[in-house]
């Protein structure tokens, strides 16, 4: 068990589960998370500064406005580092669950399930949402995340 990380944490997709008739709606939901160990966070803070400023201007780095070669080649910058990357992936078009219609109850559930891999892994953690929602949502998911998963 490695002592402390730090998660950096996103998803892609949304919490519709009408996937045939709504358009717009991903027939899958993915999170991912990438883990970076307390002795590595100074090497990766400085080599996500040096990526942004080579590949963005200083931009912050959003894979939707680079081409698939820069993409390449920041993955390949990335490997001077140690982390992991983990991910949880949901076909939508499997769940038959009514209660993961409220995009509350499916954030909230799914977050649960993948965060619980963390607290198993590691003795002390930081995570760091994008943001998702209201201020008020978001108040509500980390309030649930602390009483459920930790």
């Amino acid at each position: 068990m490695k002592k402390k990380a730090y998660i950096y944490f996103d998803e892609f997709g949304n919490s519709h589960l009408d996937t045939e008739s709504k358009k717009g709606t991903f027939s899958h939901f993915i999170y991912t998370a990438v883990v970076i160990n307390e002795n590595d966070l100074n090497k990766a803070k400085e080599l996500r500064t040096f990526i942004s400023n080579k590949y963005r201007q200083g931009s912050p780095l959003k894979s939707s406005k680079l081409d698939i070669n820069k993409r390449l080649n920041i993955i390949e910058e990335f490997s001077s580092i140690d982390f992991g990357i983990f991910s949880f992936i949901i076909d939508k078009r499997k769940i038959d669950n009514k209660n993961l219609e409220d995009k509350t109850v499916f954030y909230k559930f799914f977050q649960r399930l993948f965060l619980t891999q963390f607290v198993e892994r590691y003795e002390s953690f930081e995570i760091y949402f994008d943001k998702i929602g209201s201020e008020d949502f978001r108040t509500s998911l980390t309030n649930y995340i602390s009483r459920k998963v930790f």
